[in-house]
């Protein structure tokens, strides 16, 4: 049974989405999560954590496609680059630029407001959830291990981005508005709790609409979404012995996952796919939006519309060989004027109507792997995080010829401790780039940020008359005025450097 969400759903039940726009915005409105009606009966409660996905899923298409978190991270690290060779005209764009310049302000508000929506949501879905009697106890469990988990989710992006956040776990706005700062640590126990609570409720398949059926589509959160998400933040933590322990059980789990052939991972539903989000629009809205923002025209290349295309530093990441950076596999490109832009193209559906052949992906396989590989070799086993390192290498070879007699060779044994940990992060370059910020948060993690921002933040002049330099306050974000204005408790604790 396929999870597609109908607008009679959506329009019916605004739970999720409309529940409240920012943290501390408003009172809960009348009739919605806390409804005895919306969670007395299994298909109304379904249909309310749905939209959840929903939303997500609408964050990239009209009339604003560049919500989203990758995007703002892409652009701010070294990955991408923003066309500026012409007035902006588009909505969204003046924003973006702030962004990919480090100039982010109090004003840009984007990313904060949208996960604390999330957060918000799922919290008054856990407290309606816990108080609901009437719905079949699988269906409940599944519900609460969802929406644990998406609370889990969007805190991550929060302290990753802004750093120390206000943990808010209640669906009383008005406590809400009370509550500072937390500790990063404390958010992270807070994150590796949920998901804990997640992974010991969640279906161990993908279930369909029902929640009591198993389907193919990976629409929804599953255990190993959660042990997935799991692995990430014992790494981040440097929790390098259940990182490890995490990965491999999902990566065991051969059943569900494998890796698919190159051009195959960012397809919907692929073996590769431990949690994908499902386009909820049609024609040019039926396939993943990743492949609308970021395909560009053959015509005119970057243009208002797609204006990021893949910087130089980027290209430059890949190795000889590997497939993954080579035009008709993960990159494209355009010429126009003599001039050549490569853009990303793992999603190879742009802005044509076809029928759905992508989803959004979320959570992948590969990552896995380099979590493993990382935590091997943090952990003493650096031959063995090497295997897992050649094993994505193996993927991406290109086939030998006369010019090039052995691409993207296989690591080797013998290397150092510090020569794998540098080879993690160059294999996490090469895989993960343009999905969900991912090197922007690895810059930052590994203390690298400093040292190739203060090269790549002059490279974003806009004119020459504007210098742009890298200040080592830009690795977090700023807190929205509007949130300091609105919290008492918030006031005065903006990130240095704002």
């Amino acid at each position: 049974m396929k999870l597609r969400i109908s607008l009679t759903i959506l329009t019916g039940l605004m739970i999720i989405t409309s529940a409240c726009n920012k943290m501390t915005d408003a009172g809960l409105p009348k009739n919605q999560l806390t409804d005895e009606v919306t969670f007395a009966a299994d298909a109304t409660a379904i249909a309310a954590i749905t939209s959840t996905y929903a939303t997500i899923s609408n964050m990239n298409i009209p009339p604003d496609p560049f919500k989203s978190i990758g995007l703002r991270a892409g652009l701010s690290a070294d990955e991408l680059t923003m066309f500026t060779g012409y007035p902006p005209s588009r909505s969204g764009y003046d924003d973006l630029l702030k962004y990919y310049q480090n100039a982010v302000t109090p004003a840009n508000a984007t990313p904060w407001q949208q996960t604390y929506s999330f957060i918000f949501n799922a919290n008054v879905a856990i407290n309606s959830l816990n108080m609901a009697t009437r719905l079949t106890p699988r269906v409940k469990e599944q519900l609460l291990g969802e929406m644990k988990f998406t609370r889990a989710f969007m805190y991550f992006y929060l302290v990753n981005l802004y750093g120390d956040v206000p943990l808010t776990l209640t669906a009383d706005y008005t406590a809400n508005q009370q509550v500072g700062r937390t500790p990063k640590a404390q958010v992270y126990q807070q994150i590796i709790q949920d998901l804990l609570e997640a992974e010991a409720v969640l279906s161990d398949g993908y279930v369909d609409g029902t929640l009591l059926a198993t389907t193919t589509e990976r629409v929804r959160p599953n255990k190993w979404a959660a042990t997935a998400l799991l692995a990430r933040a014992y790494l981040y933590t440097g929790d390098y012995i259940n990182a490890e322990t995490q990965a491999n059980s999902v990566i065991a789990n051969s059943t569900l996952y494998s890796l698919p052939a190159l051009n195959n991972a960012f397809l919907k539903n692929s073996t590769e796919t431990i949690w994908s989000v499902q386009p909820v629009g049609t024609l040019t809205l039926a396939n993943a939006a990743e492949g609308r923002v970021f395909t560009l025209p053959a015509a005119n290349g970057p243009n208002p519309d797609n204006p990021v295309y893949l910087s130089t530093q980027q290209m430059a990441a890949f190795k000889p060989g590997d497939l993954r950076g080579t035009v008709g596999n993960w990159v494209g490109s355009v010429t126009v004027a003599g001039t050549t832009f490569y853009y990303p193209t793992k999603y190879k559906i742009g802005s044509v109507s076809a029928a759905t052949a992508e989803y959004s992906m979320m959570l992948r396989l590969a990552e896995q792997y380099l979590i493993r590989a990382e935590a091997r070799i943090m952990n003493g086993k650096i031959a063995e995080g090497l295997a897992d390192l050649n094993a994505l290498r193996s993927r991406a070879r290109a086939a030998s010829t006369v010019d090039l007699p052995n691409p993207l060779p296989a690591l080797s044994t013998t290397l150092s401790s510090t020569e794998a940990l540098t080879a993690v992060l160059e294999e996490r370059q090469a895989e993960l780039f343009t999905e969900w910020g991912h090197r922007w948060l690895d810059l930052k993690r590994t203390g690298t940020v400093d040292a190739v921002m203060t090269v790549v933040t002059p490279l974003k002049v806009i004119s020459s008359s504007t210098p742009n330099n890298w200040n080592s306050s830009y690795a977090l974000y700023p807190i929205p005025q509007s949130e300091l204005d609105r919290s008492p408790l918030l006031n005065g604790q903006q990130n240095p450097g704002y």
